[in-house]
């Protein structure tokens, strides 16, 4: 500990010093030049006598380079005396700190060095690190200034702390030294797993640092169930040259945002990937590129929610991502020079949001399930290689947004049921171009202005087809069928 500088100017008679106060802790205070703190926010009274000479304080760095903003010190007068207030902050850092208190009474100055610990602290290098599924030592290092024990979750079996040491030689407690801890990882043949590290110390904050070891090597085809949200990440791992081996994927279970930002991720075409040694000491960069082209979501349950994807090792510029539940959210799989060919979409979906898909380049085919009630507006805008959408015989499809299926492409064909409702403002059956257009209305819905396409085969139930001939907007199609 630093011991605390005395200077005492002028007023060296005994008999003078007991003349400026009546109270002993403060003559104390003034005599040793010092006054010492713990780490907590601190206020402390000086009193002083009354003699007709006001008293003045002033804060001042007690050396070079030193801050004092953290304390605080003003002069009043009272009717006993005179009263020196000093205000301290806590202190958060992890080594003691002084600043200097200046009295001054006529042409009398007393200073006092304001001495105050630090509070016992923990610092991780790093709160995040991932291992490979080789396994092998592990190596966490903290900036301390106490000795903290070590807690590894019971649900991490294969993480076994194994010893720690100390960067130097200076005595923990007095400045804040170096603690590597090393651990060890067994090899891992399934899919990536997260251990959950908690450093403990009497007075200091828990420190938690999460040990990610990436799954076993990822094969073209993958089928992974997500049991809890927000597990895809630890699931899928870090390593990113490996998740270039990926062309198909299916996901099974329940999903938050968090999740589906992961899909967003394996669905971009390159990936920045940093890989850090065990020491943490080196770190490589490269680019990735990736190929998933197939994507399965037909087993899965999306659930609301707001997400970021973070991990350390991937670098990515995918924006937050919100989503409810049932919903693909707005932009989900916006991304540019996405190589996505094909999706099929969950089983219980109830909304596909705006812009969904929009510009997805690549994109050949999308199974809508019979759930899906709303496709909002540009939700397959520019799918410019979009032949085949499909909507189940018992689709529920109520709402579609304005250009929600102006792909720029012509699908083969396109079924709509008769719960679809038109909206003539937001465009005739999503602005769709299709060789076939599937109708289930036994009557013509009214079109006052917009109509359908020229060159499309409208295909229209049994009894209907004179119906739709002689109905305004429909009876621009090239040919008016019934089946």
């Amino acid at each position: 500990m630093l011991l605390a500088m005395f200077t005492l100017a002028s007023c060296n008679d005994e008999d003078t010093k007991n003349a400026i106060s009546n109270d002993a802790e403060t003559l104390k205070t003034i005599e040793e030049g010092r006054l010492n703190l713990d780490a907590a926010a601190h206020t402390v009274n000086l009193f002083l006598t009354d003699d007709g000479t006001d008293w003045e304080a002033s804060i001042l760095p007690a050396g070079e380079g030193e801050d004092a903003d953290w304390c605080q010190a003003h002069a009043e007068q009272t009717a006993g005396g005179w009263t020196i207030t000093v205000t301290t902050q806590a202190n958060e850092g992890m080594v003691s700190r002084r600043a200097l208190l200046r009295l001054t009474h006529g042409s009398e100055v007393y200073r006092i060095t304001i001495y105050q610990e630090a509070g016992p602290q923990m610092v991780a290098q790093r709160p995040h690190i991932d291992v490979t599924d080789e396994g092998g030592y592990v190596y966490i290092t903290l900036q301390a200034n106490t000795m903290p024990e070590v807690e590894t979750a019971e649900t991490a079996s294969w993480l076994k702390y194994v010893d720690r040491q100390v960067a130097h030689h200076n005595p923990v407690g007095e400045q804040p030294v170096s603690i590597t801890f090393r651990f060890e990882a067994e090899r891992n043949t399934d899919w990536g797993r997260m251990a959950r590290v908690t450093f403990k110390a009497k007075g200091a904050r828990d420190v938690v640092v999460d040990v990610h070891q990436w799954c076993r090597p990822l094969q073209e085809t993958e089928s992974i169930h997500v049991a809890e949200p927000g597990q895809l990440a630890t699931l899928i791992g870090g390593n990113v040259r490996d998740w270039a081996n990926i062309n198909s994927l299916k996901l099974s279970g329940t999903l938050n945002a968090t999740d589906m930002q992961v899909v967003q991720t394996l669905l971009r075409p390159e990936v920045s990937f940093a890989q850090t040694n065990d020491e943490g000491n080196v770190t490589i960069t490269m680019q990735v590129n990736l190929h998933l082209q197939h994507l399965d979501l037909r087993d899965c349950k999306l659930v609301a929610g707001r997400g970021t994807y973070s991990e350390p090792s991937v670098a990515s510029s995918i924006k937050d991502y919100r989503q409810d539940s049932n919903e693909l959210g707005q932009d989900a799989f916006l991304i540019a020079r996405t190589y996505l060919q094909s999706v099929v979409l969950p089983k219980e979906l109830e909304k596909i949001g705006e812009k969904a898909f929009y510009m997805c380049l690549q994109l050949e085919r999308v199974e809508i399930p019979a759930s899906v009630k709303t496709i909002s507006g540009w939700a397959f805008a520019n799918c410019e290689k979009l032949t085949t959408l499909t909507l189940p015989a018992d689709s529920k499809l109520e709402t579609l947004g304005s250009y929600a299926l102006a792909t720029g492409s012509t699908l083969d064909d396109i079924y709509f049921p008769s719960t679809l409702r038109i909206i003539e403002n937001q465009g005739i059956l999503g602005h769709v171009s299709a060789r076939r257009i599937h109708l289930k209305w036994t009557t013509p819905p009214v079109l006052e202005r917009f109509g359908v396409s020229q060159n499309a085969t409208l295909c229209v139930p049994l009894g209907t087809a004179e119906a739709y001939r002689n109905a305004k907007g429909w009876n621009r199609a090239k040919e008016i069928v019934e089946e």
